[in-house]
């Protein structure tokens, strides 16, 4: 789902539970059938909407981010759990979260399959936690176990009673910026290379930080985007079919969010572009980027070693 721009080490695991599974919520006395049912409703308290208590659910809303940052902004940054990362990817609207323990729990849906998942944030009472959402997940009829669970939430978890299964496909692409801007050493070389062809062919290309204050770049972007997607369709290039939606979601929230857009040009042509959110002093994390490779392959590499107008913000 990102891209985090910094540098540290990364893990998400699938959680399962050891042993038996009980039915959730029978004798346990929650009141409202719905509320077992994983119910959705909104909460209001002194005019901010509040997650309601696990297991009611909430849709997700732009007034939710200060309530969901104020739990993960205390641990180093995870994509999925990112504010901007769960409202530009909910493709269909129906995220919903939930407090559970002082963690932040999550009601995915798979972007690609539409599968309804589960997950959580935080370090409260971890155990207790996993158990409660898997045994809530079991008498719901749904598949008990929890899905992109960062590791902040499982460093203490009770091996013993909860099964944690690392997941290398849902790991974080975490890079560190200066080393992308001077791609220097053996594991660069290839981006070099592509950079250096890139510019042979393309020596007058120009990159510039973009403005989405500006309706003028707004509309390049979103012709840009919806060109990209049509020649996805005809087969002439790889990218995001849902790069538009992304970038309709992301500028909803852009008074929230405090994006940087870096953008490459080609004869005063938008050709590539990424779509940053600067989370602190040391992250930044990456919502979209795109690239019309049919002009040249080395436009994603050309574009990543730019990031050192990124990096200059950061610090």
């Amino acid at each position: 789902m990102g891209f985090v721009l910094g540098q540290r080490a990364d893990f998400k695991s699938v959680l399962e539970l050891r042993g038996f599974y009980w039915h959730y919520g029978v004798s346990l006395g929650f009141g409202a059938i719905g509320s077992m049912n994983g119910e959705r409703v909104s909460q209001h308290h002194i005019g901010e909407i509040i997650a309601p208590e696990f297991p009611v659910f909430k849709l997700l809303e732009l007034s939710d981010k200060k309530q969901i940052e104020k739990i993960t902004s205390q641990f180093q940054p995870y994509s999925d759990f990112n504010f901007a990362s769960l409202w530009s990817w909910n493709l269909t609207n129906k995220i919903a979260i939930s407090k559970f323990n002082e963690n932040i729990v999550v009601n995915f849906t798979d972007y690609i399959t539409n599968e309804e998942f589960y997950s959580f944030i935080g370090n409260k009472k971890v155990t207790e936690t996993a158990k409660e959402l898997m045994s809530f997940l079991f008498a719901r009829n749904l598949k008990p176990n929890l899905r992109l669970v960062p590791e902040v939430s499982v460093v203490d978890i009770d091996r013993n009673k909860i099964n944690v299964i690392e997941d290398r496909d849902n790991f974080d692409y975490i890079y560190n910026v200066e080393e992308l801007s001077n791609l220097q050493g053996a594991k660069f070389s290839k981006k070099r290379n592509h950079v250096r062809a890139f510019l042979r062919n393309f020596s007058h290309a120009t990159h510039k930080i973009l403005s989405l204050k500006d309706d003028n770049t707004v509309m390049s972007i979103f012709k840009f985007l919806g060109e990209l997607n049509h020649n996805k369709k005809k087969n002439t290039i790889t990218g995001n079919p849902h790069n538009e939606h992304l970038m309709t979601k992301l500028l909803e929230a852009g008074q929230e969010l405090n994006l940087v857009v870096l953008g490459v040009f080609i004869d005063n042509k938008l050709v590539a572009m990424f779509v940053n959110e600067i989370i602190n002093s040391e992250y930044a994390l990456g919502h979209l980027m795109a690239a019309d490779t049919s002009i040249d392959g080395g436009l994603y590499a050309f574009l990543m070693k730019k990031m050192r107008k990124l990096f200059l913000i950061l610090n």
